[in-house]
């Protein structure tokens, strides 16, 4: 199936919300939180200038750390609004695989 890459969804990814999508890059940050893991990654895939933040939000809890490469399969969530006020794509994993560029 035909999936979405960054810039499709970076101007309004409530539009977008439901569609699949892969995001494949280095995590710049993850934590477990309530029984899942939240990633932010630099996605690579469908971008035309880096970088390119994308907010995963994983059902589980698993082993990644900053600097991992991970590919993420799932759906346009939304975006998610920083302190800061910054919108940045939200994306929730169905799997997701880890390993090297």
């Amino acid at each position: 199936a035909a999936t979405l890459g960054f810039d499709a969804i970076s101007g309004d990814p409530a539009a977008v919300a439901g569609q699949a999508i892969i995001v494949e890059g280095s995590i710049l940050e993850a934590r477990a939180q309530n029984h899942g893991t939240v990633m932010v990654v630099d996605d690579r895939r469908g971008c035309a200038k880096s970088p390119c933040v994308v907010r995963v939000l994983y059902g589980g809890e698993t082993a990644v750390g900053t600097g991992d490469w991970v590919r993420v399969y799932g759906q346009v969530h939304g975006a998610f609004v920083s302190p800061d006020g910054t919108k940045v794509p939200e994306v929730t994993a169905d799997f997701l695989l880890k390993g090297k560029k």
